[in-house]
This record gives C-alpha cells, sequence and structure tokens, in this order.
C-alpha cells in the first residue's frame, strides 16, 4: 500500500500555557525569553527577539522532523543568516516514526496534547507518549493509507534525562478546536523526580 505524504491543511492548534514552557525550563536550569508573537509579524518579531538577544545566541534550534524540515528551513534559514545565527535542525532526516522510538528509549516522557480527530480519539490527550501510542498510530497510518508523519498530533514532554524535576499536570481540559482535540493544560507544577 502507498501512503499519502499529503493531506488537506488544518490549522493545527499550537498553542500551550506559556507558564508551562517556563516550567520547562525551570526543569532544565536555562533562563527563558517568551516573547509574544503573532502568525502575521512573526519574522519581524522573530528578528527582533534574536537581535535583542545578540551576541549570547549562538545558534536556534528547531525540532520540525524530516517531513516538516524544508518547509522550517525555508523559511528561517535566511533570517537566520541575515541575524548570523546558525540554525539547527537536530531531527532533519528523522522520521516521526523512529523519533518517537528512540525519544521513548532515551528516557525522555511526554503526553499528548493535541490530536487529529479525523485520526485519533481524543482519548489519547494527556496519555503518554510511548510503544501503545507508536503501535496505535502506526495502525492508523496503515488502515488510512496515511503516512505517520501526517497523522497529525502534538506532545509535551513532561520528563528528561537533563530535567533536574519533572513535570506533574495539576489542572487541565478536553476541548475541541479546528477539527483537533486539544488538551489545554491550566496548571503544572515541577516535582522531584
Amino acid at each position: 500500500m502507498k501512503l499519502s505524504r499529503m493531506k488537506p491543511y488544518k490549522d493545527v492548534p499550537h498553542e500551550v500555557n506559556p507558564e508551562i514552557i517556563a516550567l520547562q525550563a525551570t526543569a532544565l536550569g536555562l533562563p527563558i525569553v517568551q516573547p509574544e508573537v503573532s502568525m502575521m509579524g512573526f519574522v519581524d518579531q522573530f528578528k527582533a527577539t534574536i537581535s535583542s538577544l545578540n551576541p549570547s545566541v549562538a545558534g536556534i534550534a528547531w525540532g520540525a522532523e524530516e517531513d516538516q524540515a524544508a518547509v522550517h528551513m525555508s523559511m528561517l534559514t535566511p533570517i537566520c543568516e541575515e541575524l548570523k545565527v546558525k540554525m539547527i535542525f537536530p531531527l532533519k532526516g528523522i522520521g516521526e516514526d523512529a523519533n518517537i522510538g528512540a525519544f521513548t528509549q532515551k528516557g525522555f516522557e511526554a503526553i499528548i496534547i493535541v490530536v487529529d480527530t479525523d485520526f485519533l480519539s481524543e482519548d489519547w490527550l494527556g496519555q503518554k507518549v510511548d510503544g501503545n501510542f507508536l503501535k496505535a498510530i502506526r495502525s492508523k497510518s496503515k488502515e488510512t493509507g496515511t503516512a505517520v508523519s501526517n497523522i497529525e498530533f502534538h506532545t509535551l514532554v513532561t520528563d528528561a534525562p537533563m530535567f533536574k524535576k519533572r513535570l506533574r499536570i495539576v489542572e487541565s481540559r478536553k476541548v475541541k478546536r479546528k477539527g483537533f482535540a486539544v488538551l489545554e493544560i491550566a496548571k503544572a507544577e515541577l516535582v522531584e523526580k
């Protein structure tokens, strides 16, 4: 069976409560800068933020996987060249299927926070990214003829080998938005490992 590489575009909800991202930075022991950015003014806002941080920014890592890297690279590389900042795509050339397997084997933990309800049920929201999840998306891939990388879902890292503490979700709710089910996290905390 040939798997489809493209699907109709849906505007995927990407938002995560900024307080949750700040907790991840604290768990890593890293400083964080969180400017408010809109899609309409992204390029100018991105440039202004990086410029305000130079020369302390040597490079920017972008977590786009195999199928998405080219799109992001074409947009970000010229900007980074202009700002004289290195663009890093650590997942370039790695498909989602392989990435998920390596991710869990290396001791990272994440939960599902967004699913495309055309492929996965909202029951996956809040569940761990693990072997069961990998089996589910592989099964959906075969069933629908859609490449695993085109089964849209987003995750939130709750623990990692380099985290000093792990993230625990305290308060959340499931909502539907633009054909997606989203786990809106209102409150989380850092706890001992």
